[in-house]
């Protein structure tokens, strides 16, 4: 075995026809890496990979095309039928050559990511997990053009007929697509050799076990389908033609129906152990928070999907299986619309899309529009669509949570004194609590509505009644929840400020600025303060988050507070930080004389046993930190810090509202000189060595 892989690895790197392969494969590797990642800035190595297929599949039938074609054109083939080395050595070994050529540039394009890696962050297990599925795939290619090989002795014939099955492996699926309109046994069948669905997979960030088997296995099955092609020509030369040509047969068809028992035997084993993902957002996993939901499921849900199962978003697919995986109570169903076109009908809508999913309880129903499992943006310079985020999970489990509650609690958001309108981004994340928000004006009610699950109040700049301060007191007092944000003003907020007194919070007037460098982002106005822990910042302080208050208020908390109230600084300043107490005409940033010393705080958790039930109030000092433009700044950390506290509220042990899982990483930064460096060696000195190389040997063998 090891004489024929070096006399063919000789034989392919004698002539030029295994340099041209390498060559090829780096100048389009290397004119995707400039334009997508060096240029675009993209540190996304998979979309650059996923470019390469189509070139490989065009110069791979002129590689394999003469391994075994080459030994019939110089009549050495009979040494193969003839030799003592059993032909499964003799294949192994030309196969290990064809295979060795494909790795080499695999070998360097695999120090791309690394080169990524020095101009900003780069998911590394996303970006080698798609080069493994890109080097099974190749291997498959490898073999199936070995197997054409033998079969014709005309090498243009070999390589067409190669290129011709490789494409209808990478397009079965919209062959299937356009033949039948739902599955049944004979998309199965064709689905069998449908070669990309496998493949993107790993360019989606999910290192597949059963993927990676099919590929190893249908690879096995295309070299054992060309042992057999050799040994049938072998067994042609003995008188017992009949009967060896009996076993060939039964051969192939028992090599068949292992690959598919393997294939069959890994699709039975739960996702949660052969399909991990791989990317650095975590896009595809269940969170905790969702875990924690199902495991205390005890009624039956069914996702109904609108599509048929061979049609289904795989990525969506992946999330659903999760779930059965995750609970019994979980069952997925698929309803067609051209098969069942009155079905969704019958939950009163007709607008969903196709993969849209209606989620089905005991109580309620819940019906989630496909647009919205994932979230867009448009660039209003150009007009493009770009998909950031995947939002099936957090979808899928506040419907779950939705349709098994027995009632929906409702916040009271208060106005009448200039508030702040809530953000639509966080008002669509209390909706996805499950949590009703209503608006109402305390001078049309008489106390805080009974069904108040609770209330919450953003920023006035105008001050509270007594009547209305009091009303907000007398709801805390006997055990209501509340969500408030003050915000420095010139006007007179005494009755407003009344109701945080009340707690122990006393507000310093005046703007917090921090001298710490590492507690503030830009400016000293921009906060980013200490995070203690407690029920509603855990989340935050086990991932090492930030939070983000520019322009805040600082407050001190009483020492001397009753005995039934718990007051944690759940947020606060270095010891540096002092406050500004005329913001408006301030002239430097420097302290100056008459500006009040820290430390301060600038977010409070309070609660208080209050009979059988429990006062909870988080107490934030700026109205910035809700706007959704500074909870982007710190990916998200404001919003969830609220909607831990919400979560509170409505006694979710665990927060429903799972935030979309962003697909969007940091870019890359590259000067033009450094994108145009790197981008001549791998589009041009890389691939031109190679070639130069490949022909100087070949013009020495000429010559000899």
């Amino acid at each position: 075995m090891i004489a024929v892989y070096k006399r063919e690895l000789h034989s392919i790197f004698h002539s030029v026809i295994g340099y041209v392969y390498m060559a090829v494969i780096l100048f389009f590797i290397g004119l995707f890496y400039l334009s997508n990642n060096l240029v675009g800035g993209s540190s996304y190595f998979s979309a650059t990979l996923s470019g390469l297929i189509s070139i490989l599949l065009l110069v791979t039938p002129i590689l394999t095309m003469r391994i075994m074609t080459e030994d019939k054109k110089q009549n050495t083939d009979l040494l193969l039928y003839t030799s003592p080395v059993s032909i499964s050595k003799i294949l192994i070994g030309k196969y290990l050559s064809l295979l060795t050529t494909f790795l080499l540039p695999m070998a360097i394009i695999s120090l791309y990511p690394l080169i990524m890696s020095i101009y900003g962050k780069v998911g590394f297990l996303e970006a080698y997990t798609s080069i493994i599925g890109f080097i099974a795939y190749g291997a498959l290619c490898l073999a199936i053009g070995m197997f054409i090989s033998s079969i014709t002795e005309n090498q243009i014939v070999a390589a067409i007929v190669t290129m011709i099955i490789l494409y209808i492996g990478y397009i079965m699926n919209g062959i299937t697509g356009l033949f039948f309109t739902s599955e049944n046994l004979a998309t199965k069948i064709l689905n069998c050799y449908n070669f990309y669905n496998p493949l993107v997979t790993f360019f989606e960030g999910t290192f597949n076990l059963n993927n990676l088997v099919y590929f190893i296995t249908v690879t096995v099955l295309f070299l054992f389908f060309t042992y057999q092609v050799v040994q049938k020509k072998r067994w042609s030369m003995s008188t017992k033609r009949l009967k060896r040509g009996a076993f060939s047969t039964g051969s192939i068809l028992l090599g068949i129906i292992l690959t598919v028992a393997i294939n069959f035997g890994m699709n039975q084993i739960p996702g949660k152990y052969t399909s991990f993902d791989v990317t650095a957002q975590n896009v595809y996993g269940i969170t905790d928070q969702t875990k924690e939901l199902l495991s205390s499921l005890d009624e039956d849900i069914v996702f109904y999907v609108l599509v048929s199962e061979s049609e289904q978003n795989s990525t969506v697919e992946k999330t659903l299986n999760q779930y059965m995986d995750l609970s019994e109570h979980i069952t997925v169903s698929y309803r067609d619309p051209s098969l069942y076109p009155n079905f969704a009908a019958k939950y009163n809508t007709d607008e969903l899309e196709t993969n849209s999913i209606i989620v089905e309880g005991s109580k309620r129903f819940k019906t989630i529009n496909y647009s919205n499992l994932y979230e867009t943006e448009i660039d209003y310079n150009t007009y493009a669509e770009t998909t950031t985020g995947y939002d099936a999970e957090g979808q899928l489990t506040s419907a779950i949570d939705y349709v098994t509650n027995d009632t929906l609690p409702k916040l009271y958001v208060l106005s009448g004194h200039d508030e702040l309108d809530l953000p639509a981004e966080l008002t669509a994340l209390i909706s996805k609590e499950n949590i009703e928000t209503e608006i109402i004006n305390l001078l049309n009610y008489d106390s805080i509505p009974t069904d108040a699950a609770g209330i919450f109040i953003s920023a006035p700049t105008t001050d509270y009644t007594k009547e209305d301060a009091e009303k907000v007191l007398s709801y805390l007092e006997s055990g209501g929840h509340a969500i408030i944000v003050s915000s420095w003003s010139e006007n007179d907020l005494s009755n407003f400020n009344s109701i945080a007194e009340a707690y122990g919070i006393e507000l310093a007037d005046g703007i917090v600025v921090e001298s710490d460098s590492n507690r503030y982002y830009q400016n000293p106005y921009y906060l980013l303060p200490n995070i203690a822990g407690s029920e509603v910042t855990s989340s935050l302080c086990s991932d090492s988050r930030y939070v983000f208050m520019p322009y805040a208020q600082g407050v001190t908390v009483k020492e001397d507070l009753r005995d039934s109230l718990t007051i944690k600084q759940i947020l606060t300043t270095s010891d540096s930080a002092y406050v500004k107490v005329n913001p408006s005409d301030m002239k430097t940033y420097e302290k100056e004389a008459g500006d009040i010393d820290g430390p301060f705080t600038l977010g409070v958790y309070a609660t208080e046993d209050v009979g059988d039930n429990q006062m909870r109030l988080l107490y934030l000092t700026t109205e910035n930190f809700i706007t959704k433009s500074v909870d982007d700044t710190v990916a998200g950390g404001n919003y969830e810090l609220m909607m831990n506290a919400v979560g509170k509220m409505v006694n979710h042990e665990t927060s429903v509202s799972v935030p979309a899982k962003s697909y969007e990483m940091a870019s890359l930064t590259l000067t033009k000189v450094q994108s145009l460096l790197w981008g001549i060696f791998v589009v041009l000195v890389l691939p031109l060595s190679l070639l130069a190389s490949g022909l100087i040997i070949w013009a020495g063998r000429r010559k000899r």
